[in-house]
């Protein structure tokens, strides 16, 4: 499927239709930042969550009574969006619900997704409308995946996640791509937190609520790093697959994953945001590439 190109002269991006995915960010010396996908550790790079964030117990819901399957993270990665407009530097996307779409989630809705470069950094917006005439709800959330390590000269426990705030919140502990109900300990050190493969040896990090409106992925001696803002979104997810996978993700979420206890009415998950009919829901963050000075010795 041929890709959508925006080039500002120092960001290039890639957005394949199949999904609205960001699929290549490179900075104009060449330099990739994104995880290109592969078949051995993860295939996809940056795709969008919707209608759900995470697993539902099951893989299943209910709405009035009917009985539905919906994989993890919802189908929008998997659909094919139309291109609405598109110039050098920008380029929107439209799903709209079908017939496909209503025997996974039984609701009319639009999602529009825009990419925006601006400098050395991309916007990716959101915007969800009901065009039904019942309340509808949905989770959505993005899902960058970027090379750990960024420069070959770096190992990756040579990098740090250098949030705005002294951060002190636990995670929600994830068990099969759900959550237990259970809460585990975050390493942190005041704003930072080294990164390590064992931290995700107990699936991904989910954080509620953080202090911060961005993080910084960088290495702690300075060099090439990433921020992402995710100002607005309630979580944040932190994750790279176990084993040793080169990528890490970043991913802000408006919902999560099903916890295991929960019941199967889709109205009824807890964070899901209701639509009420003709309503409209939008949200964004950013991605920004910038080099970083080295990281102060006394939080680490």
């Amino acid at each position: 499927m041929e890709r959508i190109v925006l080039d500002n002269g120092q960001l290039q991006a890639e957005i394949t239709p199949l999904g609205a995915e960001l699929k290549a960010l490179r900075l104009a010396g060449g330099i990739e930042l994104l995880w290109p996908g592969d078949a051995a550790h993860w295939p996809r790079s940056a795709p969008i969550l919707f209608p759900v964030v995470g697993r539902l117990v099951g893989d299943s819901y209910t709405h009035d009574r009917r009985h539905y399957a919906l994989g993890q993270h919802g189908f929008a990665r998997d659909r094919v969006f139309t291109v609405t407009e598109r110039d050098a530097t920008a380029a929107t996307l439209l799903l709209r619900a079908d017939g496909e779409s209503r025997r996974h989630y039984p609701f009319d809705f639009e999602l529009q997704v825009r990419y925006a470069l601006r400098d050395s950094g991309i916007e990716t917006h959101f915007a969800v409308r009901n065009a039904g005439h019942a309340a509808m709800p949905f989770a959505i959330g993005g899902h960058p995946g970027f090379r750990w390590p960024l420069e070959p000269r770096f190992a990756k426990t040579d990098y740090v996640l250098l949030f705005e705030e002294a951060e002190t919140g636990r995670r929600y502990l994830v068990r099969d791509g759900l959550l237990t109900g259970a809460q585990g300990e975050v390493p942190w050190r005041g704003p930072v937190l080294p990164l390590d493969e064992a931290l995700f040896t107990e699936d991904a990090i989910v954080l509620r609520h953080p202090a911060s409106r961005w993080v910084r992925y960088q290495p702690r001696a300075g060099g090439l790093g990433i921020r992402v803002d995710f100002a607005g979104f309630p979580y944040l997810g932190i994750w790279s697959k176990p084993g040793g996978a080169p990528f890490l993700c970043i991913e802000p979420w408006h919902g999560h994953a099903s916890f295991m206890d929960e019941a199967s009415d889709l109205s009824q998950k807890r964070d899901m945001r209701n639509l009420a009919p003709g309503a409209e829901f939008a949200c964004s963050f950013s991605i920004e590439a910038l080099q970083t000075p080295p990281v102060q010795a006394q939080v680490l």
